[in-house]
């Protein structure tokens, strides 16, 4: 199965490979990298980001780059230049197996261009709140979390397919028929994922045009002879 790690990882030029599922996201990995979390201490509250395979001592190629503490990162195309000295963790994402850019939080008409035209294989982990964490065993993080991101894989996808995004790590969903309907009439009484979208990036509602008023049925015009046709002509010269 894809995760949004094995997206990320094949954007930065790497692949995750090995024989071990890693302990965050469950992709192929060697045992190199140990894993980074956090103990479970006895009387701590779980954390909700847990890890989908906690067993399992290392993580893959993918969640080691997203832990990356300071790199360069470019915006959507179309969303302004690049900022230096970011973590990945601190903004939202589009992930591709091509490339990965962040989304800027006012970049709503260039991400709607990819909304509308979703490509097979991606991942957009949408981040709202500031980054905040505690320790003591049971890391409270609102820090963008790759592990639980969706990725979405459906080649030939369709106007009524779900595609699956994250909101501050919280799974949510669309279909591009549904957002251009509410880009028609409003995102009230659509889908979640829709509102969440239409909140985040306040995209413009624009009603269809008027129907052109189509003319009235019934009998044709009479055909004018050869002799009308002629005399009229005649007038119109004189």
């Amino acid at each position: 199965m894809l995760t949004a790690s094995m997206l990320y990882a094949e954007a930065c030029g790497k692949k995750c490979a090995g024989r071990w599922p890693c302990h965050w996201c469950g992709a192929a990995c060697d045992d190199r990298t140990p894993h980074d979390d956090l103990p479970e201490l006895p009387g701590t509250k779980r954390n909700k980001f847990l890890a989908r395979f906690p067993a399992n001592p290392w993580m893959c190629i993918g969640c080691k780059l997203w832990r990356r503490g300071r790199l360069t990162v470019g915006y959507l195309p179309g969303q302004g230049p690049g900022l230096d000295g970011q973590g990945p963790r601190d903004h939202s994402w589009l992930i591709t197996p091509d490339a990965a850019w962040a989304v800027h939080p006012a970049g709503g008409p260039e991400l709607l261009e990819v909304l509308l035209n979703p490509p097979e294989r991606f991942a957009l982990l949408l981040l709202t709140t500031p980054r905040v964490e505690k320790d003591g065993g049971g890391t409270l993080s609102y820090a963008n979390q790759l592990h639980r991101a969706e990725a979405n894989d459906v080649p030939g996808l369709k106007a009524n397919d779900p595609v699956w995004f994250t909101v501050d790590n919280t799974a949510l969903s669309y279909t591009v028929y549904e957002l251009k309907e509410a880009l028609k009439h409003g995102p009230e009484g659509k889908e979640p994922g829709v509102r969440a979208l239409f909140n985040l990036f306040g995209f413009p509602v624009t009603p269809p045009e008027e129907e052109e008023k189509k003319p009235m049925g019934g009998r044709p015009p009479a055909l004018k002879t050869a002799k009308q046709a002629s005399a009229e002509a005649i007038r119109k010269a004189g």
